[in-house]
């Protein structure tokens, strides 16, 4: 497979796609973008159906993420409703 490659169709708008149309889904046993390569492996290795499922760090890892993410998420949102009451009781 190579980044070369050419469409063509007879309405420009066909030719515009989502990123939901462009990804495949996650399947079982796989950890959801980013996280890091297995230890030893590059890239091409992924492509090459070397790296069947993720390991027990990268699990890990990004699981540690995902809970970041949505403290961060909490965080906000708990600080946007303080800012808005502080602004109502002014």
């Amino acid at each position: 497979m190579t980044n070369v490659y050419e469409l063509a169709d007879d309405d420009r708008g066909k030719l515009i796609f989502e990123k939901s149309q462009l990804l495949a889904p996650v399947q079982e046993g796989m950890v959801v973008a980013p996280h890091p390569m297995v230890a030893g492996l590059q890239e091409r290795d992924y492509y090459q159906g070397k790296v069947a499922k993720a390991t027990p760090a990268q699990r890990a890892w990004a699981d540690a993420r995902e809970a970041e993410l949505a403290s961060a998420a909490a965080s906000a949102v708990t600080s946007a409703s303080v800012t808005s009451t502080e602004e109502s009781a002014r």
